[in-house]
């Protein structure tokens, strides 16, 4: 699917209400009938369909998203009743089918260029074509199949499909300049990046290998990948040495466990942020307990202070066992 137009209606009457109205009515609109701005009878929609199309699985940082049907029932209540589409179907059936009334009317010559390019771009199986030079302006409205190769750097994706579709011919071509131009400029950049990173992964790898014993590990492609995405999240050189030395202080990652294994490796310590949070703090709690150690051994030397209860118990006791032994008599009758 290329794009789908929202006119401006439909865009002031959707951010007066809640965000998720935004995805549900794209969704909806995604399969509307041009020629009747109607969207259900060609592609059926349900409920259910709405309710997994809503749904966005947990990632790092961010949460999950579920979507009920009595929600998705909601959701076409609210699209109803704010005048954006009218139900066409009855309330509880299965199947949902809405009519659009802010749907693209196609009607000046412009706007069937635009709606013919929209139905094309909707067909995944089709893409428009791209002039082969900046003088050829006419619009043949010739379209390949998806097995022909289009030479624009943005063939393959949605987002190729649907830029090539929307402007007209002639912009095409100097879109496709401009495309090809920052592609090798961001192509650049991503190399100089890499080439500044360099220093900064060999001076961590070398690290690992003289802190954990490493002589004569490699830095294959694997541990710069490793080392290049714990950059990548924010982590610093030292706070990377912090997370080694941390594995290096660590008894059961060198080898104190049922396994007598030894779990030094730099893709498990610098796997992600958790693991590097997780050994960061084992350094910090190493370097802490030296100084620590020595100070609760301090401690113990020292009689711990008595309550106020004890001290009497304690002086009472005293007193009668110092009386026994002089009466020689027990006050306390025998077992």
């Amino acid at each position: 699917m290329g794009f789908v137009p929202i006119t401006d209606e439909e865009q002031e009457l959707l951010n007066q209400d809640d965000y998720i109205l935004w995805p549900a009515y794209v969704a909806i609109k995604k399969y509307m009938d041009w020629e009747s701005g109607i969207s259900g009878v060609k592609r059926k929609i349900s409920y259910q369909w709405l309710v997994e199309v809503l749904h966005r699985d947990a990632a790092p940082g961010k949460k999950k998203h579920t979507v009920t049907k009595s929600q998705a029932r909601h959701l076409i209540f609210k699209l109803e009743k704010m005048g954006i589409v009218t139900r066409l179907s009855e309330r509880f059936d299965s199947s949902i089918i809405l009519k659009h009334n802010f749907h693209f009317q196609a009607k000046s010559v412009s706007g069937r260029f635009v709606r013919g390019l929209c139905e094309a771009s909707a067909r995944s199986d089709i893409r428009c074509d791209i002039p082969e030079n900046e003088n050829n302006v006419e619009n043949t409205g010739d379209c390949r199949k998806a097995e022909v190769e289009v030479r624009t750097p943005l063939s393959e994706g949605d987002f190729g499909n649907a830029l090539r579709c929307y402007i007209p011919l002639y912009n095409q071509y100097n879109k496709y300049q401009i495309l090809n131009n920052n592609t090798s400029n961001l192509e650049n950049l991503s190399e100089l990046k890499k080439s500044n990173s360099l220093p900064e992964v060999e001076a961590i790898f070398s690290f690992w290998q003289t802190t954990l014993n490493h002589p004569g590990a490699k830095l294959d492609a694997k541990r710069k990948r490793v080392i290049e995405n714990a950059l990548k999240l924010g982590y610093s050189i030292d706070a990377c040495k912090q997370a080694i030395r941390g594995c290096a202080h660590s008894a059961f990652h060198m080898g104190k466990n049922q396994e007598g294994k030894v779990y030094d490796h730099l893709s498990l310590i610098l796997r992600d942020s958790e693991r590097i949070e997780q050994f960061v703090a084992l350094e910090k709690q190493s370097s802490m307990g030296q100084g620590e150690q020595r100070h609760a051994n301090h401690h113990r030397t020292f009689v711990k202070t008595e309550t106020p209860h004890q001290r009497v118990t304690r002086e009472l006791g005293d007193q009668i066992r110092e009386y026994e032994q002089k009466s020689g008599r027990s006050l306390w009758p025998p077992c």
